[in-house]
């Protein structure tokens, strides 16, 4: 298995990859987590869960929401129980979102476009 140790390496010996492949991760690890994010939002009028979005700003993708009531239901209220949809689309794609991230590395490493 790959380690965070691997990462720092290639950053290392191939400086700038990272870099390169950024954008691209970015872009699919914000597609598979608003598509997560979309089928785990509880459903009452349909609002929550067609709001949620994302988009890339450089080296960061957003996943989220502009709807005002979005924070009540990720982690409750006095009056209502936490429906976590955000941080679980999150936690349930770790694993493949790293190796993801490693794939991309390596297919750069490979291509010897470094």
């Amino acid at each position: 298995m790959l380690s965070v140790d691997w990462v720092r390496e290639t950053k290392r010996d191939y400086p700038g990859i990272i870099t390169k492949v950024s954008p691209r991760f970015l872009t699919e690890a914000g597609i598979v987590v608003q598509a997560a994010a979309k089928r785990l939002a509880p459903v009452d009028t349909g609002n929550l869960r067609g709001s949620i979005t994302r988009e890339v700003f450089g080296d960061r993708a957003e996943v989220g929401t502009n709807v005002e009531y979005a924070e009540h239901v990720e982690y409750g209220t006095r009056h209502m129980g936490a429906q976590p949809y955000m941080r679980p689309a999150i936690d349930e794609n770790r694993k493949g979102l790293i190796s993801k991230f490693v794939e991309l590395l390596k297919a750069e490493i490979q291509s010897g476009r470094n």
